[in-house]
């Protein structure tokens, strides 16, 4: 095992490559933290790795093709299909076009249907777009999923059985979605504008098709020019599920690499948006039970949750300066929305206390910000957090980040917050 001091700088390249471009994620680290993490600290090769906010699934991607046994929790359903098709096994490769073909053909031939609710895709297309689109989907299912009935996306079970060839083209169908509504974008790369009726896109089910094997065969060559060794572990999971709420028996992990939600006020949701309609979520009530689900969520809950001293001293003074601060609804709803972060985080290293094995050790990478001029030392509050469950910190090592969401904000400057974000990389022990 080679010292703490090797593990690598989490931040991402400016443009991915191999199966990291499949689905490019402004959240996140890189491969190379990742592998260096993995070099440092597993002492044996059955350490257990997980991941309890996988996101795009670097962590599982990266710990797989090293050979060790990975899992990773997500809960936003999006994320975890595009993490499970990272683990696609190399040999499976070369029946991607042919599948892709077949595909094309089911879907140019079969006989379009309607969804069996409000189509979610009318927010995007007209209603033969919308269909056209779909079609593609049901083509897909019916060749990788089930020949017999269309199977919705927006519930946990279905998205969990999903195989990683499967998972595979439905990443397709996302990039070639973001393609199509690419018009929609907005500064905030978490935001896409909801077009008016009259606004919404006439595209032609042959451009579709054509895209989708465009997104394909690009998915392809950047995977084919990967590097080898992929030594595959013997299990990989990737499932749905709440980082404060794990599905995993106690003390059974080694090892814990992840970057949290960090308290900026990301909408995850949101930014997903496109995707999630495509999987069969309705607006205003799939995707706004999941939005209100996720930690560091703009919503805030009607449940009124209380400061917890055990969140440490720098959370409660932050949390006092907020509730203090002279700016509009800093003492109501940026109060709430703060409380509501910091308790889903507790529970969630109350969580990461419980399945880690005595021994074991948990990375995580986290970054600082500011609420108005107010200074939020996320590293700091982590730290007192993790000593609270006896998980002391026994490294730690900062890096100036070049990129921030607060940044977005054009009236940040105004409260003399330009410094650049620290991205700390913080590892206890239980």
């Amino acid at each position: 095992m080679t010292q703490l001091q090797d593990i690598k700088n989490p931040k991402r390249p400016r443009k991915a490559t191999g199966r990291d471009s499949w689905y490019p994620y402004y959240a996140g680290f890189s491969e190379e933290f990742v592998s260096s993490a993995i070099g440092c600290l597993a002492e044996e090769n059955d350490t257990t790795i997980l991941d309890p906010w996988n996101g795009s699934g670097t962590t599982t991607n990266q710990g797989n093709k090293l050979g060790y046994s990975t899992t990773g929790f997500d809960l936003n359903p999006v994320m975890v299909i595009a993490a499970k098709a990272k683990i696609l096994a190399p040999s499976e490769l070369s029946s991607i076009r042919p599948l892709a073909k077949d595909i094309l053909s089911k879907a140019r031939t079969g006989r379009q249907s309607r969804f069996p609710d409000t189509e979610p895709l009318e927010t995007w297309f007209y209603t033969s777009s919308a269909q056209s689109f779909r079609q593609i989907e049901r083509s897909l299912q019916k060749l990788l999923v089930d020949p017999n009935q269309h199977i919705s996306l927006s519930n946990s079970a279905s998205v969990n059985n999903l195989s990683s060839i499967a998972c595979f083209f439905y990443v397709a169908l996302f990039r070639t979605l973001r393609c199509l509504v690419s018009r929609f974008e907005a500064s905030n790369p978490t935001w896409i504008k909801k077009p008016g009726l009259r606004s919404r896109l006439k595209t032609r089910q042959s451009s579709m098709l054509s895209v989708f094997l465009q997104e394909v065969n690009a998915m392809v060559d950047a995977a084919n020019g990967e590097k080898p060794p992929f030594l595959h572990a013997p299990t990989a999971e990737l499932l749905i599920g709440c980082s404060s709420a794990l599905p995993v028996n106690n003390a059974v992990v080694d090892m814990v690499i992840t970057s949290p939600p960090y308290c900026t006020r990301i909408d995850y949701a949101m930014a997903t948006l496109p995707e999630l309609t495509l999987l069969g979520y309705q607006l205003d009530t799939d995707f706004d039970v999941l939005r209100r689900s996720l930690i560091g969520s703009s919503t805030v809950s009607k449940e009124q949750i209380p400061v917890n001293e055990d969140w440490g001293i720098n959370c409660n003074r932050f949390l006092e300066e907020v509730a203090t601060h002279g700016s509009k609804a800093s003492a109501t709803y940026y109060y709430k929305n703060h409380i509501q972060y910091f308790d889903g985080i507790f529970k969630s290293v109350g969580e990461l206390n419980r399945v880690i094995k005595p021994g074991g050790k948990c990375v995580i990478v986290v970054q600082d910000s500011y609420y108005k001029n107010i200074y939020n030392d996320l590293a700091q509050t982590f730290t007192e957090m993790f000593c609270a469950y006896d998980m002391p910190l026994i490294y730690r090592n900062d890096f100036i980040s070049g990129v921030t969401m607060g940044g977005i904000n054009q009236h940040h400057k105004k409260y003399g917050t330009t410094s650049k974000p620290i991205e700390s990389i913080l590892c206890f022990e239980k």
